[in-house]
């Protein structure tokens, strides 16, 4: 008899004791165990190991995403269906949630073979051998609403003139509102929420159990079962389930890694991002608590400036599980407000003569692999605050061209670098603000997207007087641009407000 296993990625005191008891009557009978390579699948692989039971096949090879559009379903159909071809019955953890899981118990029903189903939510063991076993398990959907979106929106930090504007032509696609939240300056913990509460209004799942199921029942063959998931998780449903896994296994590494913690912050005395190591800590409650009082005592001596500059924490998490003894730098946290609010994953190059490198992997929560492109309802002559704390301090600009909305290199605005003398023309969504001591300029890695709002009469200071003098002379975009290009034209580095003036006059005339 040989059993395949699969399972959601869940907390090792998540797993069912019942569970436990039946992986040790396999292994008591010498049955062959088949697992993939998700963390589920490394913790039933350690249980057999402790056992010195050697009678498992581990999936090895995972093949490539040919895309970064295709989902991991997709990715992983093959592998799928050549372990369920293979084994004889099927033994499924599931949390209700998990796509993986889910797939493979319709592609077992289809190739007509049974499924033991440890189901979480209700703590219930349920034998699974046809589609009618599975359907109490597979809720309808609600949809998602535009009244929804502007909840999750104003929860993202976005101001209420940005909100009316995105979602005035109704509710924004997957993709979009899975890139805002991954990004957004709020905890890890609220994304989480976020993601849950629109993969249970808005899952896939039952109009895909409705179509495979039928599927099922009219005997069709496999690879139109397979092509009808892989089209379903292609064309709707795998941003945010891809998501919620990456938060699912970034949750799960903060419970046996090290931490070691630096503070870290955008200098404006030298422009230059500063890090200061901390040091180790065994516990993200220590860490916390840590910060906490840190920032108490920072609070006694804080001025007007650092308030506006207040920095951040970065937060290493080193495995110490490898099974080559060594300790792999696998996750970077960032902690703002004392919160965890985004993280990279890194990784790993080992090289042959042994040494290992670091590189940037996974930086959906972390500024995205690409800026944040959403259109503004803003016009040119408008002042707007742009605000990208903890990562640079707020400033005003002026928008000088508005037009092709959906291009990432527009709008374009006019400001003051932080901090220096000198005033600069940008591309808003690229987010060259800041002046960098070694660099052409620092990017701060929150889109200014999200806090970005009109500047109020009240807000405007002596600075802006020269923001609201260019303003007044650029009607559309044809000036902004030629404005812009008569900035250039004395310097791509920034010119003094004189220059800006004699820019502006070209232009007029």
């Amino acid at each position: 008899m040989i059993t395949y296993i699969c399972g959601s990625n869940i907390r090792y005191s998540q797993f069912p004791e019942e569970f436990w008891d039946e992986l040790g009557k396999l292994m008591d009978e010498k049955e062959e165990i088949l697992l993939g390579k998700s963390h589920f699948d490394h913790r039933v692989y350690g249980r057999c190991r402790s056992k010195q039971y050697e009678n498992v096949s581990v999936l090895r090879d995972s093949p490539k995403r040919k895309n970064k559009e295709c989902s991991p379903v997709e990715v992983l159909l093959p592998s799928y269906i050549s372990m369920l071809r293979k084994c004889d019955r099927m033994i499924a953890v599931w949390d209700g949630d998990s796509a993986e899981v889910f797939v493979n118990i319709l592609l077992l029903l289809a190739l007509n073979k049974k499924c033991r189903m440890y189901y979480l939510p209700e703590e219930k063991v349920v034998e699974i051998s046809s589609v009618d076993d599975l359907a109490p398990y597979v809720p309808e959907c609600q949809w998602w609403t535009v009244n929804d979106l502007e909840e999750i929106l104003k929860t993202c930090g976005f101001e209420e003139q940005m909100i009316d504007h995105l979602l005035e032509d109704g509710p924004l696609s997957e993709l979009c509102i899975t890139e805002i939240v991954c990004q957004a300056p709020i905890p890890l913990r609220r994304k989480w929420e976020i993601f849950e509460s629109l993969q249970e209004k808005n899952n896939i799942k039952f109009e895909l159990f409705c179509k495979v199921s039928e599927l099922i029942r009219n005997d069709s063959d496999l690879e139109l079962i397979k092509a009808t998931i892989a089209d379903a998780y292609c064309l709707f449903g795998h941003g945010i389930a891809s998501r919620l896994s990456e938060l699912r296994v970034a949750e799960l590494m903060t419970h046996y890694c090290q931490y070691y913690l630096f503070a870290e912050w955008y200098d404006t005395g030298v422009f230059m991002v500063k890090s200061y190591p901390i040091g180790f800590f065994n516990s993200i409650d220590k860490v916390k608590e840590y910060i906490r009082r840190e920032e108490e005592i920072e609070k006694e001596d804080w001025d007007d400036e650092e308030d506006l500059n207040p920095g951040w924490y970065r937060l290493e998490l080193w495995d110490n599980h490898d099974p080559n003894d060594e300790n792999i730098h696998e996750y970077d946290f960032y902690i703002y407000e004392n919160e965890i609010c985004w993280f990279e994953e890194l990784r790993v190059d080992r090289q042959k003569n042994g040494l290992i490198y670091y590189m940037s992997g996974n930086r959906e929560f972390l500024g995205g692999t690409i800026d944040l492109t959403l259109s503004t309802p803003f016009k040119v002559g408008d002042i707007v605050y742009v605000d990208c704390r903890p990562f640079g301090p707020p400033f005003h600009a002026l928008i000088i061209e508005d037009h092709m909305q959906f291009d990432c290199c527009l709008p374009q605005v006019f400001f003051k670098i932080p901090f220096t003398d000198k005033w600069a023309i940008s591309a808003l969504k690229h987010k060259h603000f800041y002046k960098d001591c070694g660099l052409y300029r620092y990017e701060p890695v929150l889109s200014p997207l999200f806090r970005l709002r009109k500047v109020r009469d009240d807000e405007l200071t002596k600075e802006d007087e020269l923001l609201l003098t260019i303003g007044k002379d650029l009607k559309d975009d044809a000036t902004g641009d030629a404005f812009s290009r008569a900035c250039d034209a004395i310097s791509y580095e920034g010119v003094t407000a004189k220059e800006a003036i004699k820019a502006l006059e070209s232009v007029k005339n």
